[in-house]
């Protein structure tokens, strides 16, 4: 009667169960150990291990019987027993990532906590109580090794049934400061600024507990080893600390702690950034001897000298990197800092002049005689006498003249170059063909130029040039 089986069910009338290849591989290594042949692939267990294993995993996922003892009930149906075969499937699935992907789970429901226990409840002491011995020894050390990468607490002496190596694995506040060389207030302030990996659980007292991978003792002793305050950023890079504050807030130096964003009592800024920052500026340039450029000034006395306003500094540095502006470099490049970069001053005045016109930023008078074509000295004097405009700050002792304020002068004043250049003669002659009073000049006001008021000779500039009177002519 191959037909039937002995309690009278027939064999031919069953249906079909399709199940997933895991399911189909975890039954067949159960049956080599029925037959006591070892599966590749499949943890060596024994018949009695096996039986154990599906038991508790059985329980495992029985949410109602979390709290009590026993066996299950049941198990001898082929429903119930083919559930508890895709269950146990599951976790040895792609060992040891399915077990993983379930011990996840149960930190993801659990409530913040510190303690295995409570974490992964029944688990945890069945893998170290129901599962001794060597047979299940494949099951402990796949815990020890979620717990050494995904386990949020500390794991110390009092957690015996681990092994050394795990309980190693994770540092307090304290512990991984002391290791790096730094304060626990530090440590919590990379950590929030994004720069350490560290779990934080609240304690039933209120209180927060701070656990940090012991993996992130050597970048946070690379950080630590690296970080400048903003004073000691300053004379490594040879420049003012306000200077250093305002290339943080144009974003070309980006701090690892700010004092305003962080809360940090002191700035902790990367020396390798301002490294880069220098090396930016040096890209493609070839050395030349310094003495083969007289009218270079280094870039340090142009920020302390030249009363730069704000915005300036990051622009010029900008046309740094973009080549507009071209620095020379010493015998020593490795060596050389950004405040040490000698830069054209002719080259750096009238780019700084056109970026003022451009940005509509005021301008010193000595930027405004360049911008007139005048000598600063003749520019210091039209300030004085009230001819162009200008302003003054009660912070910065210096007048400033603005773009409109230029544009005035312009629009109302004409020098005497102008009008010999437009007439088509010299200025001499210029002179005494006018008979008209001039505004300032040397025989006016001491002024070193001539200059009238547009109005006033705006009908002669609109005559054709006289030509030039020649020696030679008949009288």
């Amino acid at each position: 009667m191959l037909d039937r089986c002995r309690c009278g069910a027939s064999l031919i009338g069953i249906p079909t169960e399709h199940v997933a290849e895991d399911e189909l591989r975890l039954q067949i290594a159960f049956q080599g150990a029925l037959a006591g042949q070892a599966q590749e692939g499949a943890p060596s267990l024994s018949v009695a291990a096996w039986i154990r294993l599906f038991h508790r995993v059985a329980a495992l996922f029985d949410a109602e019987r979390e709290s009590r003892s026993g066996q299950i009930p049941g198990l001898h149906r082929l429903d119930l027993a083919i559930a508890v075969n895709r269950q146990l499937a599951s976790l040895l699935a792609a060992w040891p990532a399915g077990f993983h992907r379930y011990l996840g789970d149960l930190q993801r429901r659990a409530e913040p906590s510190f303690s295995l226990v409570r974490t992964f409840g029944r688990l945890y002491r069945w893998l170290y109580r129901d599962f001794e011995g060597g047979e299940f020894a494949f099951l402990r050390e796949a815990f020890e090794d979620y717990l050494r990468e995904h386990w949020w607490g500390l794991l110390c002496r009092r957690n015996r049934r681990l092994g050394t190596r795990t309980i190693n694995s994770r540092k307090t506040v304290h512990a991984i400061a002391e290791a790096a060389g730094t304060t626990p207030a530090r440590v919590r302030q990379l950590h929030l600024a994004g720069w350490v990996e560290a779990d934080i659980a609240a304690q039933p007292c209120g209180r927060h507990a701070w656990s940090f991978p012991a993996s992130q003792v050597e970048p946070l002793a690379t950080l630590i080893a690296d970080g400048l305050t903003l004073k000691e950023a300053a004379a490594y890079l040879w420049l003012p600390k306000h200077r250093v504050r305002e290339l943080i807030t144009a974003g070309m130096i980006k701090p690892l702690l700010s004092t305003e964003r962080d809360g940090s009592a002191t700035w902790l800024i990367s020396k390798h950034q301002l490294d880069d920052l220098g090396r930016a500026y040096l890209a493609g340039q070839a050395p030349v001897a310094e003495e083969e450029h007289p009218d270079y000034v280094p870039l340090v006395q142009i920020l302390k000298a030249w009363r730069l306003e704000a915005g300036a500094f990051p622009a010029m540095l900008h046309a740094l990197q973009l080549g507009v502006l071209a620095p020379v470099l010493g015998s020593d490049v490795e060596n050389t800092v950004l405040g040490d970069l000698l830069l054209p001053r002719r080259r750096v005045q009238a780019w700084l002049a056109h970026w003022r016109q451009a940005s509509g930023s005021d301008y010193s008078i000595t930027d405004v005689a360049t911008i007139l074509s005048i000598k600063a000295q003749v520019a210091y004097h039209l300030v004085r006498s009230g001819l162009l405009e200008s302003t003054s700050s009660p912070q910065a002792q210096v007048r400033r003249v603005s773009r409109d304020g230029i544009e005035k002068f312009e629009a109302r004043y004409i020098s005497l170059v102008e009008i010999a250049k437009r007439l088509g003669t010299s200025p001499k002659q210029a002179l005494h063909r006018l008979q008209i009073h001039p505004v300032a000049g040397p025989a006016i006001d001491g002024c070193r130029q001539y200059f009238y008021l547009r109005s006033d000779v705006e009908h002669l500039l609109d005559q054709p040039p006289q030509p030039q009177e020649s020696g030679n002519a008949e009288p």
